[in-house]
């Protein structure tokens, strides 16, 4: 009697809360904050095992000064965890300088992980960039094991500015980090770039060259840059981002061997160019490997140079081998544009990607209709075909528009339902505030983890 009771509540509930629609019983409204008013953009989001929730970007965006990692954990309900660092929350600084934190990673030990960007700047104007990293204490402490007591660790590529976008753990401890890579300033060129650590946070002899790797696409592409990193279940290393081929932006991937080689079993020589040179702007945000082996690109397409600019949010499918999925979508892409009451105009990218248990898709990201308009949070369900899922929002996509620009940056799943992370921009009187945002969806709870 008690079980049917308690699951006819549960069926009530459900039946009252739509798929996409904000879980009222997460944070305020569906919606937590980080409280504080200067941090927020460039989010990183991951679920501990006991349901707790961080996030990871930067503090100090407003000012052009410094800027340092700002790492929040959220309880499952979206409070605050107020026995992490300070109120909830752990600032980090290398040096003071701009620091971005891009990726947030939990070890199986309970640390937590966390890279991005290092700028020094120069008296010019300019900056100098390195990968940085920091690993801290399940309590938001330093971790004095790391980076030589410090907790921290900054790596340089020998031919100039580097930033990291991505990060990966592997099984064995080891840290494996991503982005891009000056490998020549005249001519300029810059190309994917990835290293990998040791537990201790020294780099590991053993992979590319003395610890780094780099792969370009070629001497007609003058900047390519890795935005995100997978690994397959032989441990291979997935780097996807973006490549500009004769000044047309195209999506690209490439996949290394576990000692930072190229596998040359893959797509030409270890590189595909995932979309044509159809368009102007294409990118990966993110890419991810499927149950089956199958890899997926999402981020953006389109033409950016035309009267009425417009990207669509765009997601790609690729065999192992690196050819397309003939069997998603067309041809192995999707693009999902994102309407927002225009017919031309609509600028739209997806950020993130993520796999639910019954292999529908999630994506999580941006649109807005010109450059002046603010920026709408977006979530969209794709089903395994690569078709906008019609039962998800009424029409596979949500879109969240409110007096301040949100954005999602990133996107997980928690006990079936669907988190996404991003930032607040609030324009007032009193000026200009960045807020962190973790929004809670409803999405199929009870079958989310493959029960259908």
């Amino acid at each position: 009697m008690y079980i049917c009771v308690a699951m006819c509540a549960l069926i009530s509930a459900m039946a009252h809360a739509a798929d996409g629609d904000l879980d009222q019983t997460f944070g305020t409204n569906g919606i937590a904050r980080s409280g504080v008013d200067d941090a927020g953009a460039d989010a990183a989001i991951v679920v501990q095992s006991d349901g707790k929730i961080l996030t990871c970007g930067s503090r100090g965006f407003l000012t052009d000064s410094f800027n340092d990692f700002f790492i929040s954990r959220f309880l499952a309900n979206g409070a605050l965890d107020t026995a992490f660092g300070i109120a909830g929350h752990v600032t980090i600084d290398f040096d003071h300088a701009l620091d971005y934190c891009t990726a947030i990673k939990v070890q199986s030990d309970g640390r937590i992980v966390a890279a991005g960007r290092h700028d020094i700047m120069d008296p010019f104007g300019g900056s100098t960039g390195s990968f940085a990293l920091t690993r801290v204490n399940s309590d938001g402490a330093l971790d004095t094991t790391f980076g030589g007591g410090t907790g921290k660790v900054t790596v340089t590529f020998d031919s100039g500015s580097s930033s990291s976008t991505a990060l990966a753990l592997q099984r064995d401890g080891k840290i494996i980090v991503a982005g891009e890579a000056n490998v020549s300033r005249i001519p300029f060129k810059t190309d994917f770039a990835v290293l990998r650590l040791l537990p201790n946070g020294s780099l590991d002899f053993g992979f590319g060259v003395a610890g780094k790797a780099t792969a370009g696409f070629g001497a007609y592409s003058t900047y390519d840059r890795a935005r995100s990193i997978a690994l397959d279940d032989q441990g291979r290393i997935l780097l996807a981002g973006g490549a500009d081929i004769l000044n047309v932006r195209r999506m690209g991937i490439v996949r290394l061997l576990t000692d930072g080689a190229l596998d040359t079993t893959f797509g030409d020589a270890g590189h595909v160019l995932a979309t044509a040179d159809i368009v102007n702007k294409a990118e990966a945000n993110q890419v991810i490997v499927q149950h089956d082996g199958t890899i997926v690109l999402a981020g953006q397409l389109g033409d950016t140079a035309s009267a009425t600019p417009h990207t669509d949010m765009a997601v790609v499918r690729l065999l192992p081998d690196g050819t397309p999925d003939a069997t998603f979508a067309n041809q192995g892409l999707a693009l999902i544009p994102v309407d927002l009451g225009t017919q031309n105009g609509v600028l739209a990218s997806a950020n993130d990607v993520v796999e639910q248990g019954d292999h529908r898709l999630v994506l999580a990201g941006i649109a807005r209709i010109n450059q002046n308009d603010y920026w709408k949070a977006v979530v969209v369900r794709l089903d395994t075909s690569g078709t906008p899922d019609p039962s998800f929002a009424g029409g596979g996509t949500a879109i969240f528009d409110s007096s301040d620009a949100q954005l999602f940056v990133a996107v997980t799943l928690s006990d079936g339902r669907i988190l996404a992370a991003g930032a607040a921009i609030g324009y007032g009187a009193s000026g200009t505030t960045v807020d962190t945002i973790v929004t809670r969806l409803q999405a199929d709870a009870i079958f989310a983890h493959g029960f259908e």
